[in-house]
């Protein structure tokens, strides 16, 4: 405990003096600039096309008027077509914790007649990331259990916050609403009368909030693995229907043959058991973190069922190497405290611990999405989707955060059927990394049309 506090304190020392300045996210450079609102410009290039890298000056709290200034990274890529007045495409991408500067989303198809823009995520982009060391420690901890998994996380956001607190990081600007701000301050400096959105997992909950926020400024809205507002929980009926749909393409696909979906739980009660009974070096808890995490990719998923299976034939080899492999990499690519942090106020809890489904969204839903103790920074809004909006939605068919009978259920929203995709043998990964050129071209006829 002594040497973690050591590092924390470090930790905190070498942030402070990081955030005293602002520097340009291309060139490096100290930003001499005080003025909110602003957008300093360099140029280069973004996946082989001409670019223009920008610095967005907004402040960090905009309800305190002497806030400081964060930088946030804006890139804006302009359409081949210089002659083109076809609406711009922002980009949404998924986390919260990941970045939203990220080229897999670019699309060589689009950038013919649109510009496409990328607005960082303030609290994982710009200068200041809502990271935090003892969060992240404690998730890879081998005493966290069913029983007490709940406090353990909510002690360890709290101590985030301490944290934040001692780094003068006003965490009250770092919530959704403030996001959706960031990208409208983008589009009136840019001079974009409307815009266009696409929007990725986490994405789609921004989307649809600056949607519903300014209805006005939007041209098309694209929805990929789309989540419903504010709704960053898993239910146990969630995890049930997702896995089995997952269970039964694996027991058709890998194993030719097949099993009813009213077998599968059994089927997965019965891996779970054997391998908590016969592992004892392995976390329970965090098995449920690995096998919901694994099912983000078919081949993952693949994967791991194929380890559930030889561990039923007294086989615990591949289960342990996939376990140590996980968790010895878990989040080292995520802003964790941003993670939790962006959900507050958001959300609901759900205790079902009864059944295999309900262990797995308890875990997911307490590692993910800690209640806070001091919760008077977070508030909620309502979301309003327009009805008459354009806009098109993508689905994996084997993706288990978001299905069509999950979002359209009770969203009053009206649509055509040609406004829905569904990409088949598609995990919620799968949609960008395995059916980029397929998603792509579903993306450009919608806009083009």
């Amino acid at each position: 405990m002594l040497r973690l506090g050591i590092l924390v304190y470090l930790w905190i020392s070498i942030t402070i003096t990081v955030y005293s300045q602002i520097y340009h996210q291309n060139t490096g450079k100290v930003i001499p600039s005080n003025t909110p609102d602003t957008i300093i410009w360099s140029e280069g290039i973004f996946n082989n096309y001409n670019a223009f890298f920008g610095t967005l000056l907004v402040k960090e709290n905009r309800k305190m008027h002497n806030s400081r200034l964060i930088s946030i990274p804006v890139i804006r890529i302009p359409s081949i077509n210089s002659n083109s007045s076809e609406s711009p495409l922002f980009i949404m991408n998924g986390g919260p914790g990941e970045s939203n500067i990220n080229k897999l989303l670019f699309s060589d198809l689009i950038i013919e007649n649109r510009d496409i823009i990328f607005v960082g995520y303030r609290g994982v982009d710009g200068n200041i990331k809502l990271d935090c060391p003892c969060y992240k420690n404690l998730i890879i901890n081998n005493h966290i259990t069913i029983n007490n998994n709940s406090n353990i996380f909510t002690t360890a956001a709290d101590s985030c916050i301490k944290i934040w607190s001692k780094l003068k990081i006003d965490i009250s600007g770092y919530n959704m609403h403030e996001v959706i701000i960031d990208f409208n301050t983008v589009r009136k400096i840019l001079g974009y009368n409307k815009i266009s959105l696409q929007c990725y997992s986490f994405g789609t909950l921004l989307g649809q909030q600056f949607s519903s926020t300014y209805p006005e400024y939007i041209d098309k809205l694209i929805l990929i693995a789309p989540r419903k507002p504010y709704d960053f929980l898993f239910t146990p009926e969630q995890i049930n229907n997702g896995s089995s749909i997952i269970i039964q393409h694996y027991f058709k696909t890998f194993l030719q043959t097949s099993i009813k979906k009213e077998e599968t739980q059994n089927y997965l009660n019965e891996c779970f058991k054997n391998i908590i009974d016969n592992c004892q070096w392995l976390n329970e808890y965090k098995l449920y973190i690995l096998f919901f995490s694994k099912l983000y990719d078919i081949n993952n998923a693949f994967e791991i069922l194929k380890a559930f299976d030889n561990a039923n034939n007294g086989d615990y080899s591949d289960i342990t190497r996939i376990y140590n492999s996980f968790f010895n990499h878990f989040m080292n690519n995520n802003i964790i405290g941003d993670i939790f942090i962006k959900k507050q106020g958001y959300i609901s809890y759900h205790t079902d611990t009864n059944s295999i489904a309900g262990k797995i969204a308890m875990a997911v839903n307490n590692t993910y999405s800690p209640v806070i103790t001091n919760n008077k920074y977070y508030n909620t809004s309502n979301i309003y989707m327009p009805n008459k909006i354009d806009m098109l939605t993508i689905f994996g068919e084997l993706d288990i955060v978001s299905s069509p009978e999950y979002f359209f259920d009770s969203m009053n929203i009206t649509l055509h059927s040609s406004n829905i995709e569904v990409i088949e043998n598609a995990c919620h990964l799968d949609i960008f990394y395995s059916y980029k050129e397929k998603l792509d071209s579903v993306i450009y006829k919608f806009m083009e049309k």
